[in-house]
């Protein structure tokens, strides 16, 4: 059955104006629309037809269809749960050279997720992303240092990553300051985690704001970064909120902490 066939048998002809029916050769446009439906990004949330578009392209051996699918059977979204379909699905994207196959493929090794747990594996599969740019892998690879006790090689890596930008490493690096009770070099990377609103990031600062580690103690200041992070839906900053009883700050204070800075 062709994929014009599969979408009429979930749509019906009559509904053909309003379901764009992309191009069967076109593989690329068949990616971004499934993504489209996936995420309910300009069209209705639709995921069984974003499998329906993935599945085909990834049988023409589209990397990006490949991998997507992967995520989806990693994640259950269109599709039952499924981490060895998943981790099949990344290896063939990754022999068709796409990188950030290669950290899915280290996410599985790591993890232990459709495959036998492998952190030597795990590092081989990130520094393959890392050697061609890929932040994400940097962090990554600083997570499988600290698994294996190794703070220095891991407070590297999260270094690189943090320096290169990335959020998730910024947070991570922070908390290498945080842990050491170095509080003054630990807030300006949470600082600049949470300007790209990482929630890990927000709560941390919103902790650091009531106990006046690295700052100046300010409560209305640190209920902003948690409610910011809870809203979000951040577990842990909810729970704090919720633990403490904390209200959420009006405009008015929020404005009269920005007048007295």
């Amino acid at each position: 059955m062709s994929i014009i066939s599969n979408i009429r048998s979930l749509f019906g002809a009559k509904n053909e104006k309003t379901n764009p029916i992309p191009n069967e050769n076109d593989l690329d446009g068949l990616y971004e629309l499934a993504r489209k439906y996936l995420y309910g990004d300009g069209l209705r949330q639709n995921p069984a037809l974003a499998i329906t578009y993935l599945e085909f392209a990834a049988q023409k051996g589209h990397a990006k269809s490949l991998r997507t699918l992967g995520i989806c059977y990693s994640e259950g979204i269109g599709v039952e749960q499924d981490f060895e379909k998943a981790f099949e699905l990344y290896q063939k994207a990754a022999e068709t050279g796409l990188v950030d196959a290669y950290f899915d493929l280290g996410v599985c090794y790591r993890r232990g997720e459709g495959v036998e747990k492998n952190l030597e594996k795990a590092k081989e599969c990130y520094q393959k992303a890392i050697d061609e740019g890929n932040d994400n892998a940097l962090v990554n690879m600083g997570v499988v240092y600290e698994l294996e006790k190794n703070m220095d090689k891991a407070e590297q890596y999260y270094k690189m990553a943090a320096e290169a930008g990335n959020a998730d490493g910024q947070f991570c690096y922070g908390m290498q300051f945080y842990n050491r009770e170095e509080y003054d070099k630990a807030v300006p990377w949470f600082e600049k985690a949470a300007e790209q609103e990482e929630p890990d990031a927000q709560t941390q600062l919103g902790i650091c704001y009531f106990e006046g580690r690295g700052v100046e103690s300010n409560p209305i200041v640190g209920a902003w970064y948690l409610y910011a992070a809870a809203d979000q839906d951040w577990q842990r900053a909810i729970e704090l909120i919720n633990e403490n009883n904390i209200p959420r700050p009006t405009e008015e204070e929020l404005e009269a902490q920005i007048r007295d800075v």
